[in-house]
């Protein structure tokens, strides 16, 4: 009976094992002040969704940030590319703020473009960055993430860098998940029926 046992639940950790890799964000190398198109870093794209972005030069231990740009801000997008709407969880990132005021940056978590939740994280007053650990966030998985970086004049803007994501390498489809919990009714069943 042991012996079956351990194959069940060798089976359970090979079905449902969920392998990642942590990847940072750091939008370089690239131009100080160039306008945002679609930009691959490792296996991530990040691109504009909305409004206007730029890199910026801000030092964070790196050579580059991402910033609303002053007077209207705008909305990063990050996606995976190796595979078609990989799932990847939020894990934290570095904001700051310039011109001394305090703001909060936002992001959110879609999958199959529903929201997952929200993490505000808000800004230092004085232009240095905070770092944050996701909250709402933490553990979802998402194919999307959306960064709100606002700048509500022209000599404000809120900055974002080093956005840590965990890509998802294997998750078991429905099926697979219901194909295993048959096997074990039927398992079930036989061992039952033996002792009857």
């Amino acid at each position: 009976m042991k012996i079956y046992q351990a194959l069940i639940y060798a089976s359970l950790i090979a079905t449902f094992s969920v392998h990642t890799n942590a990847t940072t964000i750091t939008f370089g190398p690239g131009s100080y002040g160039t306008p945002v198109g679609a930009t691959n870093e490792g296996i991530y794209t990040y691109d504009t969704f909305s409004g206007a972005l730029f890199r910026d030069s801000q030092g964070n231990g790196d050579s580059f940030n991402m910033e609303g740009l002053a007077g209207t801000g705008g909305v990063l997008s990050l996606a995976r590319n190796d595979v078609l709407n990989g799932l990847f969880t939020f894990d934290g990132a570095d904001v700051a703020w310039q011109f001394n005021i305090s703001d909060s940056v936002i992001f959110e978590g879609f999958l199959s473009g529903v929201s997952q939740g929200i993490d505000s994280f808000l800004t230092s007053a004085d232009s240095a960055y905070t770092s944050y650990l996701s909250n709402n966030l933490s553990g979802v998985f998402i194919d999307t993430l959306f960064v709100t970086l606002n700048a509500p004049t022209t000599s404000q803007a809120s900055v974002v860098d080093n956005i840590v994501l965990t890509e998802v390498a294997s998750v078991p489809e429905p099926s697979t998940i219901a194909l295993f919990g048959l096997g074990l009714l039927g398992f079930g069943l036989a061992r039952r029926k033996k002792h009857n």
